[in-house]
């Protein structure tokens, strides 16, 4: 049998740079292209959306530029991480503001913070 060309192991990483939140439409696209014949088009959706807020958050409240690299951590484990040099800071109580971790932990199998060297997101999911 043939190789199926999606097949992560056939799949380049993608790292894509932001400085401003007008950045973030395009960077999005990328990641809906890169995605789009490796997932289900609600995959697709979801991963969008949690990566989306990760992103916005370390624009919103780290420093740019903000980083973002794709891989395959596994057969069909996606692993995708978001990277600024800020210093993580705990908000205040903000009503309503504070819902994007808890966005990216419903919609991703992983959620993970490092604040040791600036700060670094790492949202990983099975795609099958």
């Amino acid at each position: 049998m043939g190789r199926d060309d999606r097949t992560p192991t056939s799949t380049p990483d993608l790292t894509v740079s932001v400085d401003s939140g007008s950045e973030l439409a395009p960077a999005r696209a990328a990641l809906r292209e890169w995605l789009r014949p490796r997932a289900s088009a609600q995959a697709v959706d979801e991963i969008l959306l949690a990566t989306g807020e990760a992103m916005a958050n370390a624009l919103e409240h780290g420093r740019p530029p903000v980083s973002m690299t794709v891989t395959w951590a596994g057969d069909a484990e996606l692993s995708i991480t978001i990277y600024d040099a800020g210093s993580w800071r705990v908000a205040p109580d903000g009503g309503t503001r504070g819902l994007g971790l808890p966005i990216m932990s419903t919609l991703m199998d992983a959620v993970e913070v490092d604040t040791t060297d600036g700060t670094r997101v790492v949202l990983t999911r099975r795609v099958d």
